[in-house]
């Protein structure tokens, strides 16, 4: 089997004749070396301020940048596998972090959509393809690892025809499916080679409005084109830098006069031929203006003509015309809209909006036009336990794993058995923040040290997360760093950092303060190229792993050369690319062998004993492990950097067994939303709820009892009344149970509390979910004075808050229409209505009797993208005002109202959509009302402290288990 990984920033081309001479492969290897050495001494200069750490600072390019042919590679996996020198045998025990759910991705490629509007979605790091409706709501998948008909050793590029087939880029197994649109499997071609119809890494693949399929032969330098059965038509193509040669072609797309787009990405530049492959034009160059692209691996054209690129290292989307003009451009570096961590699938529908997946924090989202985000595609998830590129880890005295989740910017941390415990961390520069965490060690008393790498620094927490210290700055003098990347702590508490682009190691106290340094820029012994890993042994010795010379170097504390081992290749004590290290408690050395797709193990002197893994994504496969870490007991767990999960293996384990079907799931409606209870399976390291058709959450580390979930899996205020369906199932390594019964649950009341009468005390409002009734117990401390009935309404009008609208010191009820926007308020008095308002003076008005909820013949419609947020009073004049927010937009705006007229309204400001209102307090003491965020991915908490409708300071309270949920805001301490 052939397996050149895919091409990621990759800057020299690859050869690809097997009988290269001894000379070219030298050059090669010494041009390697070279651009090795440029990339690291030139990575991510700082600049003034907080910038996102490039993706190349951190992480090899996602392939093995030297040049071996396909042979080669077929005998390296053999090799794994099987080795008669290896004495011992380590076995898969288990496995986490990958979402598998249905919905969920692992590493999506390619993209493409149908004309209804359907959306195709390659989910590499799980072979198989997923298919999605035009709201994003999962539909169907079909796929499995393997090379059977049906199935994906990585799939690639994905296209549909007309007809509404689907051609899949089957990369691993070198060659082309075709299916129906619902998964069924029609044909296949292609197999490894350089004749007409053979493949070498094929990458992606278009169809014409004729039906012929086009595809980038990548590691033969060429596109080939074929009908709609496989029969070969045509090729064109070589290596090179002229007109119609390429260094690794990787997207293409076919525009409806049957004009041929391909991405060159190592030639950073975009060709475009005729349907014969007839050259016409071709337009970029290497950079990051406009027009300019750094390794272009998607292309996209629209019906129009206009072409839409992705760029791996610009993180970005460039739309062009037909001929290459330069029209727009959006998207940066980043986890929130409208960014991407390395893009690489893009597609557009008929309408223009655009689909843009990111493989490296396995994401894929859908933009307007204009670039705007629109939708997210695939399921939510709260996101405890699921790693985004992971990249090095460690393991504690009691066995606990924490891992550095490094595009997600945090550190999780689980049990052994990859039990999700908790997590810390969001991007920034303060402390507790990350840009770019890379590596993480242990000491003996618990506490944990992580490689700040974008922010040039170290930081030390408890075992729990809680900041302690930090250390480091950009800079050449000892104690500054650039793009630090390992760190270890030996048994006195001393701290050694590699300084990766300052070729040395640096050596620490437990304190912080400076002790000594080693290592420079070469390949001699005690010299580095791009150090990586580091660990130190009981004894004091220091291993680190350099990358760039492919070897091991070992040295006492003080750094004094003690061995050698290794070199580029794929035998024993040979690497490609070596990372991670650790030792067990006898002295033996592990090494994640990046490339290689391995472990090599080797006893403290560099003697070999055995290694395992190969590429892939089964059980004790791996797609670049890149950290590796051992507990007490001699269990081994390895960071599976691009199917983002860690594996576990023991030298003769043996996997858990299956987690059965949840037994006895009940729902509870709370105040702060939905509460579940179930049976523990002592089996299940997670499980996994299903509310509906479209949403799944994985739920982590239950223990039992009562546990909340986000307020989107019960609608307070909306759709009550109705049947909440859920399911549930048990999941571990081994795969998940069936699905427990189908709890079906209405709740058939909903409460609200607030002084009606002015008495000062709390009262409760009711309404029945099943009839619609209002009823107000009007409460003397826990007794019920008196109650009333307000009446009936539809279920299309729903209660959005509480409040004093009129200041009249007694509660007030706002209301809205689900369907038509209207705002209504009812001003109260007691148990009795004052007045029902239709809200106005701002926006379109619609003339219409509502007489049942409004006097006011004219209630004024608002937009169903805008929600209501929260009621307070922002401008202190004793009347309550009203938080609106966009959902598409992510526009805030507050209405200070005048009993039910809008006095004023006013644009606050504009936020990400994992930003969610969580309440309405005062927390200053002014009188003011101010505004508590939430970002729901990354557990933060933010406040808004308000005057009026200004924002006059913004804290940063804490960032909380995304477990922990909000229940309400009150003053608990009594000050005001």
């Amino acid at each position: 089997m052939v397996y050149n990984k895919i091409k990621k920033k990759a800057r020299i081309p690859i050869m690809t004749n097997t009988r290269v001479s001894s000379v070219l492969i030298v050059m090669t290897v010494f041009l390697w070396i070279l651009t090795s050495w440029y990339s690291e001494a030139g990575a991510s200069e700082r600049v003034k301020g907080l910038s996102i750490a490039k993706s190349e600072d951190l992480l090899p390019e996602r392939h093995d940048s030297m040049s071996i042919t396909k042979e080669t590679a077929r005998d390296v996996i053999t090799e794994n596998v099987s080795d008669s020198a290896a004495t011992e045998v380590y076995s898969f025990i288990t496995k986490w972090g990958a979402c598998t759910e249905d919905g969920c991705f692992n590493d999506p490629s390619g993209i493409a959509v149908d004309i209804s509007g359907n959306i195709y979605v390659v989910d590499q790091g799980n072979n198989r393809i997923q298919k999605f409706d035009t709201k994003g709501k999962f539909i169907t998948k079909w796929g499995s690892g393997g090379t059977d008909d049906g199935q994906f050793n990585l799939p690639a590029g994905i296209a549909v025809d007309t007809s509404g087939n689907v051609y899949v880029v089957d990369l691993g197994n070198n060659r082309i499916q075709k299916f129906d649109g619902n998964g069924k499997f029609i044909t296949k071609w292609g197999d490894l080679g350089i004749s007409d119809g053979q493949f070498s890494d094929p990458y992606d693949i278009a169809v014409d409005t004729s039906g012929n399929v086009y595809v980038t032969d990548k590691s033969n330098f060429r596109v080939q084109k074929f009908d709609s059965n496989g029969q070969f038509i045509a090729k064109w193509g070589s290596q090179g830098t002229d007109y119609g040669q390429f260094s690794n072609p990787t997207g293409i797309a076919v525009d409806t006069s049957g004009y041929v787009y391909v991405a060159d990405s190592t030639n950073n530049c975009i060709q475009k031929f005729d349907s014969s492959g007839k050259f016409l034009t071709k337009w970029g160059s290497f950079g990051n203006g406009e027009g300019q692209f750094y390794s272009p691996y998607g292309v996209a054209v629209d019906s129009s003509g206009n072409v839409y690129t992705v760029e791996w290292n610009n993180h970005r989307i460039q739309k062009f015309n037909g001929n290459g003009q330069f029209l727009n451009t959006w998207g940066s570096q980043g986890s929130g809209n409208e960014q991407f961590i390395g893009p690489e699938g893009i597609a557009v529908d008929k309408s223009g909006n655009i689909y843009v997946t990111s493989i490296l924090d396995s994401r894929v989202q859908g933009l307007t036009p204009k670039g705007r985000f629109r939708l997210k595609i695939g399921l939510d998830s709260d996101g405890n336990g699921q790693l985004a590129s992971p990249y090095f880890l460690a393991v504690d005295s009691s066995d606990n794993i924490y891992v550095a989740d490094t595009y997600n910017n945090l550190i999780q941390k689980f049990s052994s058995n990859g039990r999700f415990v908790t997590k810390w961390g969001s991007f920034g520069a303060e402390d507790g923040q990350f840009n770019n965490p890379a590596a993480i060690a242990v000491d003996l008393s618990g506490d944990v040290y992580v490689v700040d790498q974008g922010n040039n620094r170290y930081q030390k927490f408890d075992g729990n997360g809680k900041f302690i210290a930090a250390w480091g700055a950009l800079g050449i003098a000892p104690a500054q760093f650039k793009n630090p990347e390992g760190i270890a702590v030996d048994t006195y508490g001393n701290v050694y950092v590699v300084d990766k682009g300052n070729n040395r190691i640096q050596k620490f106290d437990s304190s912080g303060k400076f002790l000594t340094k080693w290592g420079s820029s070469g390949s001699d012994i005690g010299q580095f190229n791009g150090p990586r890993g580091i660990v130190v042994d009981t004894s004091g010795n220091v291993y680190v792993s350099d990358k760039g010379n492919n070897n091991i170097q070992k040295f006492d504390s003080s750094g004094k050369s003690l061995d050698i081992w290794g070199g580029y290749g794929s035998g024993n004590r040979q690497f490609k690319t070596p990372l991670g290290l650790a030792v067990d408690t006898s002295g033996n050395l592990y090494v994640a062998d990046f490339y290689n797709c391995r472990i090599q193990k080797f006893d403290g002197n560099g003697q070999f004993i055995t290694k395992w893994g190969s590429l892939g994504s089964g059980n004790g496969q791996f797609f670049d492990p890149s950290g590796v870490a051992v507990d007490t007991s001699g269990n081994v767990y390895v960071v599976d950097h691009f199917n983002n999960r860690i594996q576990k293996f023991a030298i003769n384990g043996t996997p858990p067994p299956s987690p059965q079907s949840p037994k006895n799931l009940k729902a509870f409606h709370a105040t702060g939303g939905l509460s579940l209870s179930w049976d523990v399976d002592p089996n299940a390291t997670y499980y996994v709820l299903y509310y509906g058709s479209d949403k799944s959450v994985t739920i982590q580390n239950y223990q039992g009892g009562m546990i909340s979930v986000r307020d989107d899996y019960y609608q307070r205020g909306n759709n009550t009344g109705q049947t909440y369906v859920y399911t549930m199932k048990a999941c571990n390594s081994t795969g998940c149970s069936d699905a427990s019964d189908m709890l079906t649950q209405t709740f058939t009341r909903v409460v609200f509390n607030g002084d009606f009468n002015g008495d000062g005390k709390r009262d409760i409002l009711w309404r029945n979910a099943r009839t619609g009734e209002i009823v107000i117990w009007l409460m003397d401390g826990h007794k019920i004075a008196s109650t009333s009935s307000l009446g009936i309404l539809d279920f299309n009008w729903q209660i959005q808050g509480i409040g004093d609208f009129s200041g009249d010191k007694k509660a007030d009820i706002l209301w809205r229409h689900i369907k038509t926007g209207e705002v209504v308020i009812w001003l109260m008095n007691g148990t009795s209505i004052a007045n029902k308002q239709g809200v106005a003076a701002v926006g379109a008005m619609k003339s219409k009797e509502t007489s049942d909820i409004s006097t006011r013949n004219a209630p004024m419609e608002i937009d169903p993208a805008w929600q209501i947020n929260g009621i307070g009073d922002f401008n202190g004049d004793g009347m309550s005002d009203i938080i609106w927010s966009n959902g598409q937009t992510g526009d805030v705006t507050i209405w200070t109202m005048d009993g039910a007229n809008v006095g004023s309204y006013q644009s606050v400001s504009s936020v990400d959509s994992n930003w969610k209102v969580q309440g309405v307090g005062t927390f200053n003491k002014n009188h003011r009302s101010d505004i508590v965020w939430r970002n729901v991915e990354s557990g933060e908490v933010v406040i808004w402290q308000m005057n009026g409708a200004d924002i006059s300071d913004v804290s940063h309270p804490a960032t909380v288990g995304t477990n922990w949920q909000i229940g309400g805001i009150g003053d608990v301490d009594g000050d005001g």
